[in-house]
């Protein structure tokens, strides 16, 4: 096996970074992406042009807001901007043009978060999800200079959590003994993260869960943007980036619809509620991620972190539902829903709280009041073509607020109903079959929880009402 500066091989054995030929990789990428693969198969590009493979564990960086992060053949990483990862001519003149943002990547398997991280406020907001066939720095091709000052990118996702409490001190020592006293037990729901990627990367662990992306040289880049034989591929960026361009005008008329609606509804509301309330919508839209409850290998280990917290840390009440970031498919009638919580709520740009004396059923119940005014008031606008999207969101989707207990605002539901309504909160969230367990009401996350998802998802509710008050009852 041939190595050059003990950064990447030559002979693909899935880890660490390799570098590799069109014909090597072109089986990955269509599998990826075939659209894009057989606009390369047009072009043919010979052994000149250099591909590269790099696998990450779950929760590795691959970039910051200065650089991107390579996998090494030894199992560590290293900064693109380093000098000393460039000192082989070849790799140099291949990635270097990324060292300082990111070389064009396309995502070969699971998925990738884009993100903001605001450690003083202990929260992640999730930007963008990218999926297999997905491009980080795509308008690379189409701009002269790629620039991202604040997001940075993990393999998986950087804004998942377990829904139970994991922070019981006796039962995290059962994690500590088996997997060193370095764990650090959990205080928030913004350090679960952090410990699901250390437990996944821990050399003893045995997590075999790998995700893969493909980096392009700086010599493919460039005949994309000047060679006429390669227009094709250029227009598919275009396109490509184009559609988060009108993703934005989207927002922008949202904005000044919603302002409307609440003008003519003669809504006066806290501004922090009217922001949640307009983040719900880009929600609702599929311009902004919601959380879901994990159900596959995507975005987390599920069955590896499942099975840690069930053997390991001993949970025993409840069913061990990871969540993730995730998308609301408006335009699929089977659409899953998804959810905002109060406690970890990641609005892009939100007002200040205005009041923070009034009790959190009581914000819960203006928050769903709110929301319920502009669902009217949406009603009563003339559509065009300019706000078809906003007037579908208005009449297809509900939005629905859950609490962890009883409270006397009849507009917010409890949130042990909702195992019965979306069964990923249930079993069916779970790698391994379990019995005789229930949502846990006690997370962080349940404590004032907005459903976004289809009316027609809302009327299995009727009927899961009274057995939830019964378990709620039962589990007191």
């Amino acid at each position: 096996m041939q190595l050059f500066a003990d950064i990447y091989s030559t002979e693909d054995e899935n880890k660490g970074l390799v570098r590799l030929s069109w014909a090597t990789v072109r089986e990955r990428v269509r599998a990826a992406n075939p659209e894009f693969c057989a606009l390369v198969d047009e072009v043919s590009p010979g052994e000149e042009f250099a591909f590269y493979i790099a696998y990450y564990p779950f929760g590795a960086t691959l970039g910051d807001n200065e650089t991107a992060f390579l996998p090494t053949m030894q199992g560590g990483f290293v900064p693109l901007n380093k000098p000393d990862v460039r000192l082989d001519r070849n790799f140099s003149n291949d990635l270097g043009y990324g060292a300082h943002s990111s070389p064009l990547t396309m995502i070969l398997d699971k998925a990738v978060e884009l993100f903001v991280d605001h450690k003083h406020y202990n929260l992640t907001v999730p930007h963008r999800l990218l999926h297999a066939g997905d491009f980080i720095s795509a308008q690379r091709v189409i701009n002269e200079v790629e620039s991202s000052p604040i997001l940075q990118s993990v393999a998986g996702c950087r804004s998942t959590m377990m829904l139970p409490p994991i922070s019981c001190s006796r039962h995290f020592s059962n994690i500590r003994h088996k997997f060193g006293k370095r764990m650090r037990k959990p205080d928030s729901l913004y350090e679960h993260a952090q410990l699901f990627a250390d437990l996944a990367q821990h050399p003893t662990a045995g997590c075999d869960w790998i995700m893969s992306v493909l980096l392009f040289s700086n010599n493919f880049v460039e005949k994309i943007k000047y060679d006429p034989a390669w227009y094709k591929i250029y227009v598919y960026f275009y396109r490509y980036a184009m559609k988060f361009h009108f993703g934005m005008i989207d927002l922008n008329l949202q904005m000044n619809l919603i302002a409307e609606v609440q003008r003519k509804q003669n809504l006066k509301v806290d501004p922090y509620l009217a922001d949640t309330a307009h983040n719900l919508y880009r929600i609702a839209a599929g311009f902004a991620p919601g959380f879901a409850p994990a159900s596959d290998e995507t975005y987390v280990p599920r069955t590896f972190l499942q099975n840690v917290f069930l053997e390991v840390y001993g949970l025993t009440q409840y069913y061990p539902t990871i969540l993730h970031p995730s998308y609301f498919n408006l335009n699929s009638p089977n659409a899953a829903a998804v959810y905002y919580s109060r406690q970890y709520p990641t609005n892009f740009v939100a007002a200040c709280k205005t009041r923070n004396s009034y009790s959190i059923t009581y914000a819960l119940s203006e928050q769903q009041h709110l929301l319920d005014e502009l669902c009217l008031g949406l009603a009563k606008i003339a559509p065009n073509l300019d706000n078809a999207l906003w007037l579908k969101i208005g009449k297809s989707v509900e939005f629905c607020t859950y609490h962890s207990y009883k409270n006397n605002q009849e507009n917010i539901k409890l949130s042990s109903a909702l195992q019965h309504v979306d069964p990923r909160f249930g079993a069916a969230g779970c790698s391994i079959k379990l019995k005789k367990r229930g949502l846990s009401e006690d997370g962080a996350f349940m404590r004032g929880c907005i459903a976004i998802r289809l009316r027609t998802q809302g009327s299995a509710e009727t009927s899961s009402t009274a057995a939830s008050v019964r378990e709620k009852e039962v589990l007191l």
